[in-house]
């Protein structure tokens, strides 16, 4: 088995050697010719050599000071191959294995971490059978080496990127086949494991970390993941943990996002100072038909379920916006082909223009007056729903912005303004305080006779604490329907029987 490798899938590939309790070693080696040869029994590390002279076994030997620095010299002189050295050391008395046991460790832990700082690379796995051992490694110090070396790994930057944006939440794997608290574990690390709980996510768990220690921790919750010790909840593919499809997939996605952002700034910048033709990009004299093709079209470009979440809630000012601009544009050219038509004297019966189906038909016998008066009407009644879609999301903005679009096109539409004044009133400033009250009056002066409205006015003059003011309101709504359950339990409130 051999292949092309960088940095970030090196944990992976160890990794599966060791759930397939491999035995032979692994060659992993740089573009530069630099290469560490890893030993493995079982899937277990227990012996490594190299080229690179910052991997040198001697260099372990004597930083563990097992021998005099004459004895070593003469020692490695003679037995250049480390392995063979390893055997002579034990095989001729000199040391001990558990000896022998802290200058492997350090040459395992060095050579791993050396080969995970490599951004790139090929390696080979060579099967074989294991020669005499002089180090009883085992799954925790497998498992540990693998850990320094993510926490050592070149160009973290890009994997950074896809881990912060996983969906799923972790947890301690509750099939892990290892005692996590047998690890050889930092402060912090610790800390990050109750976190691990099933209630946060990976991007949430960093944030809580210190200043400066997001990197750290990311890569040890990779390793965790890498290994089996903790889970994604939904998990993010099948089998063991791979970043190989997750990076690929966050690519694509943040190409797909970043088209998605330029398209929504490059046009709503554009069509800022259009005329309404320009805004649908259609010719200023296009026929009735072309002005329904292109708006349909625009709509379904600027669909808010075609974009991620994170776009439509990034960008949701300038996708209402582009809404905006889109409605008015077709409704001003409707209005005015309607025109052209009626001053024509044309006696055909008109296409009536609807924003959703934009195939309602006008009865012969109805005047171009009539036909357009029953449009906009219409079209009034449309935005109206648009921004009680839009106050059900919490999308305030765009629920005034629409209702005022509604009321536009029909002057006498007690409901808009009540809608208005209900997303106008979320706003605790005091101008739109003010606004919101003008249009819970207005809504009232147009249907002086619905209950709900003078309800609703009363309501917010309570929460303003203009309690004579409520109950003038409450009391009107009871003559209204003196059955009326919420002005009645209002009243009562304040200490009058309603």
């Amino acid at each position: 088995m051999s292949g092309h490798v960088t940095s970030h899938y090196l944990a992976e590939v160890l990794r599966d050697l060791y759930f397939e309790e491999s035995t032979g070693t692994i060659q992993v080696a740089n573009p530069n010719g630099r290469a560490v040869t890893l030993h493995f029994d079982r899937g277990m590390l227990y012996f490594a050599q190299s080229n690179d002279p910052h991997v040198s076994f001697g260099e372990c030997l004597a930083a563990a000071n097992l021998l005099p620095a004459g004895t070593l010299s003469k020692l490695l002189a003679a037995t250049p191959s480390p392995i063979d050295l390893a055997a002579n050391l034990v095989g001729r008395k000199i040391l001990r294995k558990e000896e022998l046991a802290p200058a492997i460790r350090m040459l395992v832990e060095r050579a791993v971490v050396t080969a995970f700082s490599w951004p790139s690379g090929t390696y080979e796995v060579v099967p074989g059978d294991a020669p005499p051992r002089f180090f009883d490694a085992d799954i925790l110090f497998t498992f540990e080496c693998i850990l320094k070396g993510i926490g050592r790994m070149a160009y973290f930057a890009p994997m950074k990127e896809a881990l912060l944006a996983l969906p799923g939440r972790l947890r301690l794997n509750p099939a892990a086949f290892i005692p996590v608290e047998k690890l050889a574990l930092k402060p912090h690390d610790g800390y990050i494991l109750s976190r691990i709980d099933g209630t946060m996510r990976l991007d949430e768990i960093t944030m809580v970390m210190p200043p400066g220690e997001e990197d750290e921790s990311l890569q040890f919750i990779y390793g965790l993941a890498v290994l089996g010790i903790v889970e994604f909840i939904p998990p993010m593919n099948q089998g063991p943990f791979s970043l190989r499809g997750i990076m690929l997939g966050h690519y694509e996605a943040a190409a797909k996002e970043t088209s998605e952002s330029l398209l929504i700034i490059e046009t709503a910048a554009r069509i800022a100072g259009q005329t309404p033709s320009e805004v649908l990009g259609i010719p200023a004299d296009a026929t009735i038909e072309t002005v329904q093709q292109a708006y349909e079209q625009a709509k379904a470009t600027f669909r808010r379920a075609k974009f991620t979440e994170r776009i439509r809630e990034k960008y949701k000012r300038e996708l209402g916006m582009i809404e905006n601009r889109l409605a008015e544009a077709f409704l001003k050219l409707q209005v005015e082909r309607l025109e052209q038509a009626g001053r024509a004297g044309n006696e055909m019966a008109l296409s009536e223009i609807d924003p959703e189906t934009l195939t309602i038909r006008r009865e012969m016998v109805k005047t171009e007056a009539q036909a357009a008066q029953e449009q906009t009407q219409k079209l009034a009644g449309k935005y109206y729903q648009k921004a009680r879609e839009y106050f059900s999301e919490k999308d305030f903005h765009n629920c005034i912005q629409f209702c005022r679009l509604a009321i536009k096109f029909s002057v006498e539409a007690p409901e808009a303004y009540e809608l208005m004044a209900e997303a106008l009133s979320k706003n605790p400033n005091t101008k739109w305080q003010k606004m919101a009250e003008e249009a819970f009056t207005k809504a009232c002066d147009l249907d002086p006779w619905n209950a709900e409205y003078q309800v609703a006015l009363g309501s917010f003059y309570q929460n303003q604490g203009l309690g004579m003011r409520a109950r003038r309101h409450f009391e009107k709504a009871l003559e209204i329907v003196p059955s009326h359950a919420v002005a009645k339990a209002a009243l009562k409130a304040r200490g009058r029987r309603g």
